[in-house]
This record gives structure tokens, sequence and C-alpha cells, in this order.
């Protein structure tokens, strides 16, 4: 096993302790950024921030792996609730309310109270900073080798197709839609236009499928995770997906048109023979991972 699976290994051991103890944690550092596709070297050790009253929780849920117990700590540069576990011969630090020195002499609001989405892998939902908060923080620290390789992936991440999909539920089903010209059902979504933000094209997309008898806050949609895929259609087209959810109740009625054929509420038990790709293989091991869909 060379150190990247080993870290892997670990990743997916803290996941599950978490998960079982209901802890709020976040990835952090060189593990984030490698999961997020930055390349930067493996190192031996993992990085997780968290609050104060989960610093205190995890000491006790990872009390046999301790090195250093959490306890507050603070310099002239940083300050958080430190603690150092190994697991398997990897390095976990864990930060609650990690704060760090700006430039302008200020402190940083509390690590965990920035951007927080999710990357799939295998079945699990991993949580983590966004890279454009990752870079933030390394510019902080003028660590521009970590800066230029993040800058790197953004750029790559660029050049991808910009699409959206938004995440509607109801009694613990999703709701998907059927094109007419198209075999399987989709996510509620499309293709971000020229001079759009991501969030222009949510919103858009919605109204346009749903149709204008749906009611729902278009203020109220939550960026959750991006990822890339190869498209379906083309094998040479690379996908950047970015993924919305809406976290109350769709009101008002849905409306079939010229694009769309059908609605379908779909349940983990249903067939995934109807789905697309990115349906069956992203987004719904992800709503059943977090409990969003039964």
């Amino acid at each position: 096993m060379n150190e990247e699976q080993e870290i892997d290994t670990v990743v997916q051991k803290i996941y599950q302790i978490f998960k079982e103890n209901q802890c709020f944690w976040v990835l952090s550092g060189s593990t984030s950024l490698r999961l997020q596709g930055v390349a930067v070297p493996v190192k031996k050790d993992i990085d997780i921030i968290t609050n104060a009253e989960n610093a205190k929780k995890i000491d006790q849920v990872l009390k046999e792996y301790v090195i250093q117990p959490s306890a507050f700590s603070a310099t002239d540069k940083y300050q958080s609730y430190f603690g150092i576990y190994e697991i398997d011969g990897v390095n976990v630090e864990v930060m609650g309310e990690f704060r760090y020195r700006m430039k302008n002499g200020e402190w940083s609001k509390p690590n965990q109270e920035n951007e927080i989405h999710y990357v799939m892998q295998d079945t699990m939902a991993l949580p983590v900073l966004t890279l454009e908060q990752e870079m933030q923080e390394y510019l902080n620290m003028d660590r521009m080798d970590k800066v230029e390789k993040i800058q790197a992936r953004i750029a790559q991440k660029e050049t991808s197709k910009k699409v959206v999909g938004t995440m509607f539920f109801k009694d613990g089903k999703l709701l998907i839609d059927k094109p007419r010209k198209r075999p399987t059902f989709q996510m509620i979504g499309g293709s971000v236009e020229q001079g759009e933000s991501i969030r222009e094209a949510a919103i858009r997309e919605c109204h346009e499928e749903l149709g204008e008898k749906a009611i729902f806050d278009e203020e109220k949609l939550e960026f959750v995770m991006d990822f890339e895929e190869i498209a379906t259609s083309d094998p040479n087209l690379k996908i950047h997906m970015h993924i919305f959810q809406y976290p109350e109740a769709l009101e008002g009625e849905l409306t079939t048109s010229k694009e769309i054929e059908s609605f379908y509420w779909f349940g983990k038990d249903d067939d995934e023979a109807i789905l697309s790709n990115t349906l069956k293989h992203k987004i719904i091991p992800f709503c059943i991972e977090k409990g969003l869909i039964e």
C-alpha cells in the first residue's frame, strides 16, 4: 500500500467513526486539495477543522488514538482548540474554531464558518473547504507554491463546460425530469450560458424546467458540491457540474413543456435504469449517504 492509499484508508476510517458519532468535521490542507484534483505531494497527515464543541467530542471519539489531547492553543499567528491523533501511522490534526491572523492584523473568522461543499469518493460524501478559500489562506501565509497549484487547478476547471443541477426533495424522494429528446431522467438543470454565474444559471433552469406554476425562493438555493465528468454523448467533452440543493418544500405545481416530457419523485429503492449516468453514479449515492432520500 502506497502513502496515498494509506491516507485514503485513514480518511475512510475517520469518515465512518465521525458518521457513527455524528461529528461535525471538514477536511482542509493537502488532503482536501488532493481530493479536489490539485497536484500536491502526498503528506502522511490529515488536517480537520471543526467547532469548539466538536473538537471536544472528537477528542473523546478518537481517545484511543490520541497523541496530544485537544486544548486551546494560540500564537501571534494562529489560534484553535488543537489535538493530534495517530491512526494507522497517519497523523490526524484536529483544529476547532481555527483562526489565523490576516495581513491587515485582524483575526479571520473561524475556518469552519467558510463555505463548505462535498467531494464524492466512492460512496463517501467528504466535506471540504472550497479551493478558493484554501487559496486565500495559503496567500495569507505566502505559500505561493500551493497558491500556484490551486490556481492551475481552478483554471483547468474553467476550461470544462459548465452545467448546473438542483435537488428538490419531498417525502424522502428526489425530483427528476425527463427531457423529450433524451432516453433517461435527468437532474433539474442544464448548461450555464455566456455571462451567467452558476447561481443565475441554476435559478433560470429551475424556472424553465419546472414551469411557471412552481414556486420556490431563489435566495434559498444552497451550493452543495461540484465535480467533473466526461459527457456521455461526447468522450472528448469534459463537464464541470455544479450542484445546488433547495432546503424547503417546492410549492405550486409542476408543468411539462416542449422540452420536458414528465417529472418523477425518485426514492432509493426505485429502478436506477431510468436514470442518467450523473444521477446514477454521483447524485443518488450522495443523497443516500446524506439521508436525503429514502
